[in-house]
């Protein structure tokens, strides 16, 4: 038992830092206060040493009853819970890339040139962001999860293989154009799924036709070229 939970110990203490930043991301949506990064540094070092402490503890007192090897396997324990939690933040730090995947996705450039299309989805993502710095801490913390949870290897492997009976090692945002739609189309069709990806498309949604640059691709046979939109802005 000994020699398995000194090979798990790096396993865990990786996993013990993603745990960790998850959870201060969930605390800032229940508390709806968003803490700076500066603080939030500081706990996960708070956090990871009591770890390391309490790891220690267990590893000496019940399975391993020799001070050097547990002091390397702290040591051990402790700099892949900095590098678990690294990962998490940085991935945290993805989800523009994510919105940017699903935008294109759900707006597929069927109709403009590469550049106008570029411009589309640029303008599109700015409205995001700034609509995003308007809301709550707590609501922009909760959509980064949303995000992320569809976004998560996992979560494609785990809802492609109950529902598809098929493996899928891959995130969202790497799949191609046809596979991110069929994807999202298998979520829609579950009741008790449904619920994410019309949150996504509705926001999304939003942001992209607030863009003025896609006012002219409302149009019925051609006919209407976004002139009402174009003219309440204006006025």
């Amino acid at each position: 038992m000994s020699e398995i939970i000194i090979y798990l110990s790096p396993l865990i203490g990786y996993f013990a830092g993603l745990l960790t930043v998850k959870i201060n991301h969930i605390m800032i949506i229940t508390q709806g206060k968003l803490w700076s990064s500066g603080n939030a540094q500081q706990r996960y070092i708070l956090i990871g040493a009591l770890a390391s402490v309490v790891f220690a503890i267990i590893l000496f007192s019940f399975y391993v009853n020799n001070l050097k090897l547990t002091l390397f396997m702290t040591l051990i324990f402790a700099v892949i819970f900095v590098i678990g939690s690294k990962h998490d933040m940085w991935r945290f730090r993805q989800y523009d890339k994510i919105r940017d995947d699903l935008i294109r996705a759900l707006f597929p450039n069927d109709e403009k040139s590469k550049e106008d299309y570029e411009i589309l989805i640029n303008d599109t993502l700015r409205i995001s962001k700034d609509m995003l710095a308007d809301m709550q801490s707590s609501q922009t913390e909760s959509l980064k999860l949303l995000f992320l949870i569809f976004d998560s290897a996992f979560t494609v492997f785990f809802i492609n293989l109950i529902y598809r009976k098929k493996i899928v090692f891959n995130r969202f945002k790497n799949m191609s154009t046809q596979d991110k739609i069929s994807y999202m189309d298998l979520w829609e069709s579950k009741d008790y799924l449904v619920i994410i990806p019309i949150a996504l498309k509705a926001l999304i949604g939003y942001c992209y036709y607030t863009s003025h640059y896609s006012w002219e691709t409302i149009s019925e046979d051609g006919g209407y070229k976004g002139e009402v939109l174009r003219r309440s802005y204006i006025n």
